[in-house]
């Protein structure tokens, strides 16, 4: 749950107004602006990114969690927003994989950890993907590759498919400029 600290009780209740206010009674847009987006629940983002409370109470319901939305595609999305609110939740709902995973790239991937950052959409994949990961002399990013896309469940791949996969995709050129 997210918190915020406020410089002092009078910030919290006192308004322009000189009425006393509770956090809850503010709008999520006078929050946003008064104390920034960790004042701010999930489904509160999500109801600023789609404009519409009843959109977000029905995506809600169907899908039950911000989690199971994150995987809905954007067919199933049209379902019950129109075509830009649908852009913009799974715009909004990237976002922190985005910046995440430009962040690994941007450093050598020399660590589990970095490889699993890198790659971080994958969590959104419906089947089994085995991605081969080519990287330079100095553990920098080249590119990515998915070689096969398995079942719901497994996948099945022999390395000497992963390995001439990734050879015919890449020309066998690891490293630019080297």
């Amino acid at each position: 749950m997210s918190q915020h600290i406020f410089r002092s009780s009078v910030e919290l209740q006192n308004t322009r107004e000189g009425g006393l206010r509770t956090l809850a009674s503010f709008s999520v847009r006078e929050r946003l602006a008064r104390y920034g987006s960790s004042a701010l629940s999930g489904v509160e983002h999500l109801r600023l990114l789609v404009g519409r409370d009843s959109a977000v109470n029905t995506l809600m319901g169907h899908f039950g969690s911000l989690k199971e939305l994150e995987r809905a595609s954007f067919r199933e999305l049209r379902q019950f927003l129109n075509r830009r609110e649908a852009e913009a939740v799974i715009a909004g709902l990237s976002m922190a994989s985005v910046v995440d995973t430009e962040e690994a790239l941007s450093g050598p991937l020399d660590k589990a950890e970095a490889i699993y950052r890198a790659n971080l959409e994958m969590r959104c994949l419906r089947q089994e993907v085995v991605r081969v990961v080519l990287l330079g002399v100095q553990n920098c990013w080249i590119t990515s590759v998915d070689v096969f896309k398995g079942t719901l469940n497994e996948s099945l791949a022999h390395p000497r498919e992963i390995i001439s996969s990734g050879d015919r995709s890449r020309g066998r050129q690891f490293c630019p400029g080297a």
